[in-house]
């Protein structure tokens, strides 16, 4: 899945979230719903449009409110996708492939390079 696929699936679920037995178990939108529902004619769903505006609104800055949250998850799923290639690199067979091969002296001392070489990025400690 992609990060933009991992955004949009949380976007497009966020007001079909279940809220506690006080509001019968009804979901997040029908809930807001009710909250701004007026005296207006309805629609065919049943609900007035300030009703629906005021649930687009408050859906809306809720998302606005979690966004850098999404980016972070993006940056962290970065750094595990490069923590496992370099895990990968580490446990696996040993046809190296790697750009730190023969640098060490030593399959070890390789082995090491790669693991300092890839722990340094993670932490932002190079100049990449």
């Amino acid at each position: 899945m992609s990060d933009d696929d991992l955004v949009r699936r949380i976007n497009e679920r966020l007001g079909g979230i279940s809220t506690p037995e006080v509001f019968d178990g009804d979901n997040l939108s029908i809930v807001l719903c009710t909250a701004f529902e007026d005296d207006g004619e309805q629609n065919e769903n049943g609900w007035t449009d300030a009703a629906i505006e005021g649930c687009e609104q408050t859906l809306q800055a809720i998302r606005d409110h979690y966004a850098p949250l999404a980016d972070r998850i993006k940056e962290l799923e970065a750094k595990l996708a490069k923590a496992v290639q370099a895990l990968e690199t580490i446990a696996g067979p040993h046809n190296w492939t790697s750009p730190h091969a023969g640098l060490g002296g030593s399959m070890d001392d390789d082995l090491r390079i790669v693991a300092r070489t890839t722990l340094a990025e993670l932490k932002g400690e190079t100049d990449e």
